[in-house]
């Protein structure tokens, strides 16, 4: 038997290890300029790659049955409905990065951009978007939660004010990122994409910063508010049950 507070720092560790170990190592190499890539683009490497995934795949795990224990504690007459898809959205969360382990953003040797394109930042584009849409989602319907709420805690308020972070940061970054991939996507010089090598860019533009800013704000405001369930998950314990089935001859 364990505090549910021990799940909660389990799963936030296991998600801080495996971004920013490679994100780190990744920067250390000098491979960006200047040094704010995406996520996606440090663990496009190997061994980041393999860091990535040995941590958040277990991560992911325990963060299925974090979503559990949090669906368990919200308990609102009339509110059900926002209960469970808060849930369905907490789920997706952590289960697309499991996606994202299995469809790495990485550096191949295809032959023209529009294999890669088919092939690596389609697949890998909607873990990703799955990803930051069920973040915001998440965030927004807590708050929608703990709005009305007759017992108003700091924690119910910090639920709210995440929401407008986040918020602004995903219309910005959806658009940061449109801009992005047409101007990433477009022709250059008149040829097509089956006749160009494609090689990913490692000099950032103001587009590239504009994103990964929104794509950072967007991951710490769904840890800030999974940090706000420490004193409910501080006072429920978690234990797993083992019943013995007693076989008659």
């Amino acid at each position: 038997m364990a505090k549910c507070s021990h799940l909660l720092f389990l799963t936030l560790g296991l998600q801080v290890l495996g971004i920013f170990i490679p994100y780190i190592s990744v920067l250390q190499k000098n491979i960006f300029s200047p040094p704010l890539p995406f996520i996606s683009q440090t663990v496009g490497f190997s061994p980041e790659c393999g860091i990535f995934a040995f941590f958040l795949v277990p991560g992911s795990f325990f963060g299925v049955i974090l979503c559990f224990v949090i669906h368990k504690t919200c308990d609102f007459q009339g509110k059900q409905f926002v209960q469970n898809t808060s849930f369905l959205f907490g789920v997706m969360y952590f289960m697309s990065w499991v996606f994202l382990c299995a469809s790495p953003f990485t550096f191949t040797d295809l032959p023209n951009k529009y294999e890669w394109v088919l092939t690596v930042l389609c697949v890998h584009m909607t873990g990703a978007m799955l990803m930051l849409t069920s973040c915001v989602f998440f965030v927004v319907l807590q708050a929608i939660l703990y709005w009305n709420c007759e017992i108003n805690t700091d924690y119910y308020f910090y639920r709210r004010k995440m929401s407008y972070i986040i918020t602004p940061a995903a219309f910005v970054g959806l658009i940061s990122l449109a801009a992005l991939g047409f101007e990433e996507l477009s022709n250059e010089e008149g040829q097509s994409m089956t006749e160009m090598v494609y090689l990913l860019p490692t000099e950032l533009s103001v587009k590239y910063i504009v994103t990964a800013v929104c794509e950072w704000t967007i991951t710490l405001s769904m840890w800030c508010t999974l940090l706000t369930y420490y004193d409910e998950m501080n006072r429920m314990y978690l234990f797993i049950k083992v019943k013995r089935k007693k076989i008659c001859l």
